[in-house]
């Protein structure tokens, strides 16, 4: 049996077989061969192979981060012809799949800004690696439309709405913390309006720290903005959890950990317990019985080595690693294990 794996793995080696075969979860090859249709799609396994807007942005971003320009330019052409598809802006429709009738196409036409700042981000980024002028002023369009229909002032702030319908009311307004990239920000500060931006960016950090003053002082999945001040929003599960795990990951790239000392705090917890949970409460102080995934660790652990808790940041890594393993078909996971292992901020 050895005699003949050896002889396989060679004439795969001879025949040309995409490298991806061999590749391990948690690899950028894996991630591609699994996740990534041959027309340019990500697809999420667990919500029956349906599209974001969000995803295509994630795989655009490390397409450029792994130097994968065939694989960028798949991804950017299938997001051009399938999401860019509305007709007063350049936002991508959110999600797109198999209708009730069948059909593949757009599910819902409302955009998530996410999405859209992961997109228009991977462009910037890509024509500066490749010098690829059209890419960049594609990435303008977006940011033009982000400006123009995404941003708010009101009771105090200027905010980034987590899409263009349905967060704004006559009393209040719903925001997502974890679609405030302050990278990618910080990138459009150098390419469009530099004081706008910078006010985007330092705004965000304003509305993390106002955010974060209830219960653990961890920032949860979703706030509500009104004229008292910016709380965890009531109608939504008040978690730290699928959402605001993103956020560690955003300020551990703009080097803002400081902003919010109680993920140092969290840190002490995962080492005395030592388990991540898949949530906790921030209302009653508890956490999910279930482990949080491979993604969740490895945001944790790129945390700690930005904290310079190298130790716990290496026990945090070596559970990611055993856990990308068996998680093969987790898009989120897989997505933010590559996400936090890139070795430098994009």
């Amino acid at each position: 049996m050895k005699q003949w794996t050896s002889w396989l793995v060679l004439l795969l080696a001879l025949c040309g077989v995409p490298e991806s075969w061999a590749a391990n979860p948690g690899s950028w090859e894996y991630f591609v061969d699994h996740f990534v249709t041959p027309e340019g799609r990500v697809v999420d396994i667990f919500q029956d192979k349906i599209s974001h807007s969000e995803g295509q942005g994630y795989g655009m971003l490390l397409a450029v981060t792994h130097k994968d320009e065939a694989t960028f330019d798949l991804l950017w052409q299938w997001t051009q012809s399938h999401l860019q598809v509305r007709r007063s802006d350049a936002l991508a429709v959110w999600s797109w799949g198999k209708r009730p009738t069948g059909e593949l196409a757009p599910i819902d036409f409302n955009n998530a800004s996410d999405g859209d700042i992961y997109i228009a981000w991977a462009l910037l980024l890509a024509h500066e690696r490749w010098n690829r002028p059209d890419y960049s002023e594609q990435a303008m369009r977006i940011i033009r439309s982000i400006r123009r229909f995404l941003l708010l002032e009101r009771y105090g702030y200027t905010m980034l709405l987590p899409g263009y319908y349905g967060f704004v009311d006559k009393e209040s307004v719903t925001l997502n913390p974890s679609y405030w990239v302050l990278p990618a920000f910080q990138l459009f500060a150098r390419f469009d309006d530099r004081l706008l931006w910078q006010r985007v960016h330092d705004e965000a950090l304003r509305l993390l720290r106002d955010g974060s003053g209830e219960g653990l002082q961890l920032i949860p999945d979703w706030l509500q903005l009104n004229r008292d001040g910016v709380t965890i929003h009531p109608e939504k599960p008040p978690l730290f959890g699928y959402e605001a795990i993103r956020v560690v990951l955003f300020l551990t790239w703009d080097d803002k950990l400081a902003t919010m000392p109680a993920i140092g705090q969290l840190l002490d917890r995962i080492e005395q317990s030592g388990q991540f949970p898949r949530f906790i409460d921030l209302k009653k102080g508890v956490s999910a019985k279930e482990e949080g995934s491979a993604g969740f660790y490895a945001v944790m652990a790129r945390a700690a080595t930005a904290l310079k808790r190298n130790d716990l940041a290496e026990l945090l890594w070596q559970k990611a690693r055993e856990k990308v393993s068996y998680e093969k078909d987790d898009y989120y996971s897989q997505v933010l294990y590559l996400l936090a292992r890139m070795g430098v901020t994009p």
